[in-house]
């Protein structure tokens, strides 16, 4: 008897764990029927209803195996003589799509939609809604193991870290941080000189020096005296931003980043190695500073005072979200500014008669030899506009916002919940109905009267740095870095394209030369 109730009970075991493990299954299939096929395809159908036009879902991939095959296309059949005309090859699948469907369709990443806004009305009412419809998207896991932040936060949270942040960037405080980044320049022109010796020329790659450079300025503009260890830190971030890059297509799926990967595991080592060393970094600080010590005006003790000040109203920063922050410092900080540069010197020897103006500009406020001060940079108006040029023609990254879940309202369109809605900047700035013919030219007279009357709008749709309230937190840091340093180079050098150049503007993470930037450098 006994043995025949235990062969039922076991039975009946069996029974139970098979309807589990059943009922386990059929969940995870109506799942991913439901994000696979059914959600994308409802999505579509919502889309075309409101008017907005784009290609058919495809299963699985969407529009990314033509967007690669395009852009291997184009990167090709690159024109040997450089132009400013690069939107063709840029995106080939968004420049095409806008050919056929106008200022507002969409394309497919993987299951979601991208849903890409040309409109500078639309534009500008998303950024600058506050009803949490337009949210930056969830960064996915093989992201967070490079860098978070502010950036990628919403809500109260964002406005939080917003907040304790701002006194960092104050004009006043940024002040005192160019004697560090003039010290920075001063070092690349000497290593230049090095390298020029006896001869009057040579040929630089100045997008890799200028990447050493503002590495070198955010180390000491960010950790101060701990510049040596914060440059540690750098070295592998960069690392870590070329790894993110080569996954980044596996960032749909981030499970994936939990597989036994030889990329995965140096992915987590990096990780864990920033992490150990900017903790050691941010304690030794806040130690120094809750001792009384004199509070430096480097980023990380601008940031760790403000700190110290929200938690006696118990909103302050953890540990770990001041680690993100200088982990954003270091990617914004110096990825920016370093494109911004690059850009802006293959521009200038694109266009000799700017370069000109611009240096001349420079030997008639600062001098030829003297080192500029901040009031300096503030008086540069020729230079300033040469930047905002090379700015629209090049701005570092493009805008990306989702719906939510909800969905969204977006002048008389309702969006679906879970679609991105997409900016893509350097379009934006290339719209002829907005900036005039001359739009495809390197014309920095544009901006002679300010952004605001830089086109033939009212006001210009010109978003380097965002806009809104969640515009970009370093960008005048940015400006006087590049600043800094572009008055510098006019003092020393003239500039003109290498012969090895091949231009090729390439978004990998921000906006860069495929094949780097060869410039011949020539001492005056």
């Amino acid at each position: 008897m006994g043995i025949l109730v235990e062969d039922h009970l076991i039975s009946y075991s069996i029974k139970v764990v098979g309807s589990v493990l059943g009922i386990f299954l059929a969940s995870i299939v109506v799942n991913l029927l439901h994000s696979l096929l059914l959600k994308p395809k409802w999505q579509e159908r919502w889309l075309r209803k409101q008017g907005i036009l784009g290609p058919p879902y495809k299963l699985w991939h969407g529009d990314r195996a033509k967007m690669a095959k395009r852009m291997q296309k184009a990167i090709t059949s690159m024109p040997k003589t450089p132009s400013h005309d690069i939107l063709p090859r840029l995106n080939p699948l968004v420049y095409q799509s806008v050919q056929e469907y106008g200022k507002m369709f969409y394309i497919w990443m993987g299951t979601v939609p991208r849903i890409v806004v040309l409109e500078p009305k639309l534009i500008r009412e998303m950024l600058t809604n506050k009803s949490g419809d337009f949210q930056k998207p969830e960064i996915n896991g093989f992201t967070r193991l490079f860098v978070a932040g502010v950036s990628s936060l919403n809500g109260d949270k964002w406005a939080t870290h917003r907040k304790l942040l701002n006194p960092a960037f104050h004009l006043e405080k940024l002040k005192e941080m160019m004697p560090s980044a003039a010290m920075c320049v001063e070092g690349m022109i000497t290593k230049w000189e090095g390298i020029l010796g006896v001869n009057d020329s040579c040929e630089v790659d100045v997008f890799s020096e200028f990447q050493k450079l503002t590495a070198d300025i955010i180390s000491h503009v960010a950790f101060g005296s701990s510049y040596e260890e914060g440059s540690k830190v750098f070295q592998l971030l960069n690392e870590q931003g070329k790894l993110i890059s080569k996954v980044y297509y596996m960032a749909s799926f981030p499970f994936l980043r939990h597989l036994p990967t030889k990329t995965n595991a140096r992915m987590k080592y990096i990780n864990k190695e920033v992490t150990r060393t900017l903790r050691g970094i941010v304690e030794k600080r806040e130690k120094a500073i809750k001792n009384g010590s004199r509070v430096e005006d480097d980023l990380l003790s601008l940031m760790l005072a403000s700190n110290l000040n929200f938690q006696q109203e118990k909103i302050g920063l953890t540990l770990q979200e001041i680690i993100d922050e200088c982990k954003l410092f270091y990617f914004a900080g110096h990825e920016t500014t370093a494109t911004l540069l690059t850009w802006t010197i293959v521009s200038l020897s694109m266009h000799q008669d700017w370069q000109e103006k611009a240096r001349e500009e420079v030997f008639q406020l600062v001098g030829r030899e003297t080192k500029p001060t901040f009031d300096d940079l503030i008086r540069l108006k020729t230079v300033t506009m040469v930047l905002q040029e090379s700015l629209r023609l090049y701005p570092p990254s493009s805008i990306v916002r989702t719906t939510g879940r909800k969905g969204a309202k977006l002048g008389d369109k309702h969006l679906p919940g879970g679609a991105h809605v997409f900016i893509p900047t350097p379009y934006l700035h290339r719209d002829e109905q907005v900036w005039g013919s001359d739009v495809l030219e390197f014309n920095p007279s544009r901006f002679s009267e300010g952004v605001s009357k830089a086109s033939n709008k009212d006001s210009a749709p010109y978003f380097p740095f965002g806009w809104g309230p969640r515009v970009c937190i370093g960008q005048n840091l940015a400006m006087l870095e590049a600043k800094m340093a572009l008055c510098v180079l006019l003092q020393h050098y003239s500039f003109e394209l290498s012969p090895s150049y091949t231009h090729i503007p390439y978004f990998i993470l921000t906006l860069q030369p495929l094949r780097g930037a060869q410039v011949i450098i020539r001492r005056l």
